[in-house]
């Protein structure tokens, strides 16, 4: 086992998905050669990648179908199957085994919602997301801080979910990315999501993610529409929204401190600006059926 897959096990078995959701990790792996010789099942997700070489067939419950480099296939809870390589070389694979727990109170995001009751198997990694990421985690996984790797590790298992939560037909083919714009927006969006509380800047995350800050505004600009500190600040209010859903309730400046304003006035200003009524009116007049609105922009 490699440097690297061994720092990844050792460590990373407990990948923080979302605020709610983790994804207790069983295992990291990567076989050059590898096939399965024998169909199987087992009680965890296992998602994999197919390297640079190698093709065959991956059988999944009654389908099968062709993969080759690029394809990204799983294997859900309680499914029977089999990897057949077509040559005795066999195929180079990447993969991770999982559980997915949710913290209590809480549910799946919808991308993981839909990842567990799709039934697709196979997905091809048309804009490079997956190999990207693959190869992010494989650099810095030896001595990278530790943060670091868990922001990648989490991308890494969400975009893979998101690529296999619908049919290959439904998805939406892009270009592929040889600059790795895809897996700097992922590790971008990651961090801020872990760190919502502190003041945070476009220097802090491109200099987390090892780009420029130019870098970085151009990839929020082209993959959200929305300049940095919009996007920033639509995330920063989501968030405060849903905790003061939340029951029991945190005060007005307790959300407004773990969202990353520490200043309850100017926080209610923002909040009011983007959502047309202060913290305490939302919470008092927010419902299942007709909650306000967060505004963009």
């Amino acid at each position: 086992m490699g440097c690297w897959l061994r720092r990844l096990n050792q460590i990373y078995t407990g990948v923080r998905l979302t605020d709610a959701v983790v994804a207790n990790v069983i295992c990291w792996g990567h076989n050059p050669g590898g096939f399965d010789p024998v169909i199987h099942q087992h009680n965890h997700y296992e998602i994999c990648y197919i390297g640079g070489e190698g093709t065959g067939r991956f059988r999944a419950g009654d389908e099968e179908q062709d993969i080759g480099p690029g394809d990204v296939l799983v294997a859900r809870p309680g499914v029977p199957h089999q990897i057949q390589a077509s040559t005795d070389q066999g195929v180079t694979i990447y993969w991770v085994a999982f559980t997915i727990a949710t913290l209590t109170g809480n549910s799946f995001c919808d991308v993981l919602k839909t990842f567990d009751s799709s039934t697709t198997s196979v997905a091809p990694d048309n804009d490079g997301r997956i190999a990207s990421l693959w190869e992010l985690l494989r650099s810095t996984a030896s001595n990278g801080a530790i943060e670091t790797v868990d922001h990648i590790a989490a991308a890494l298992i969400l975009a893979k979910a998101e690529l296999l939560r619908t049919n290959v037909g439904a998805l939406t083919p892009t270009l592929p990315d040889s600059s790795g714009e895809n897996s700097h927006i992922d590790i971008a969006i990651r961090y801020l999501h872990d760190n919502l509380s502190l003041r945070l800047t476009a220097s802090d995350v491109a200099r987390h993610i090892g780009i420029s800050v130019r870098h970085l505004t151009r990839v929020f600009r082209s993959h959200t529409g929305e300049s940095f500190y919009q996007y920033l600040i639509s995330l920063r209010i989501e968030r405060a929204c849903m905790l003061l859903r939340n029951t029991p309730p945190l005060s007005v400046q307790e959300i407004g401190e773990r969202v990353g304003y520490p200043d309850v006035h100017h926080f209610s200003r923002i909040f009011r600006a983007r959502v047309g009524v202060s913290p305490a009116k939302y919470r008092n007049s927010w419902s299942l059926d007709n909650p306000p609105q967060v505004q963009n922009g």
